[in-house]
C-alpha cells in the first residue's frame, strides 16, 4: 500500500513512520498541542489530543518568565502563529501594563517599580489631539498636505496622516482644495 500511495504525484507520506511526522506538522498549523510519545520495551504509545496551546499572550509571557526579551520573530516560532496575530497580542500586552517596547524590535515584561512606563496611549485615543494640532496650523496657514501634517503631528505613517485627513473630512472640518491639479492633496480648513 505504502508503494502505491507513494507513485501518487504529490504522496501524503513519503516512506513508512512518517505519518506520525505529518500528524506533529498538521497539529502545529492548527495550533494544538503536540502528541505524547511514550516507549517502553516492547511498544510505543502516542497519545493525541485535541487540545488547543495557550493563548498567543500566556505563551509570551511564560516565554518572559525564563528570558529577559523577546522578539516578534521568536514569538511567531514560538506560538506558530502569523505576524500579524503576534503583533495584536503584543500590542494587548503592552497596552495592559505587561510588557514594554525596549528598543525597535525588543520586547521585555514591564518589572516592579518600572516607573518610567507609561500605559501606551492608542491612536484612536490621540486623534483628538491631532485634530487640535491640525486645526491650529489651519488657523494660521491656508492650507494643509500630508507632509507637513506629519511633522505637526508626529506621525510617521503616510497612511495614518491619510485616515486622520478623511476622518476630520468626514467630520466636516476640512475639505479637499477644490479644482487643485497636483499629485499631492493639499487640505483647507471647510
Amino acid at each position: 500500500m505504502v508503494r502505491i500511495i507513494n507513485k501518487f504525484p504529490d504522496p501524503p507520506n513519503q516512506d513508512v513512520g512518517e505519518g506520525l511526522n505529518t500528524a506533529v506538522i498538521a497539529m502545529g498549523k492548527l495550533r494544538l498541542k503536540p502528541p505524547v510519545v511514550y516507549e517502553s520495551d516492547n511498544s510505543v504509545i502516542v497519545y493525541i489530543k485535541h487540545e488547543p496551546l495557550a493563548s498567543i499572550e500566556a505563551m509570551i509571557i511564560e516565554h518572559l518568565e525564563s528570558n529577559d526579551e523577546i522578539t516578534s520573530k521568536v514569538a511567531r516560532e514560538l506560538t506558530k502563529a502569523s505576524a500579524d496575530s503576534v503583533k495584536i497580542a503584543l500590542r494587548k500586552l503592552r497596552d495592559s501594563g505587561v510588557v514594554r517596547l525596549r528598543s525597535r524590535r525588543w520586547w521585555r515584561k514591564v518589572k516592579e517599580g518600572d516607573e518610567q512606563f507609561q500605559p501606551e496611549v492608542s491612536l484612536s485615543e490621540r486623534y483628538p489631539i491631532y485634530e487640535a494640532q491640525i486645526m491650529e496650523y489651519l488657523e494660521i496657514h491656508n492650507q494643509i498636505n500630508s507632509r507637513t501634517g506629519r511633522e505637526i503631528t508626529g506621525i510617521k505613517s503616510t497612511t495614518t496622516m491619510r485616515d486622520l485627513f478623511y476622518k476630520m473630512r468626514a467630520k466636516g472640518l476640512i475639505e479637499l482644495v477644490p479644482n487643485k491639479v497636483s499629485t499631492k492633496i493639499v487640505w483647507i480648513k471647510k
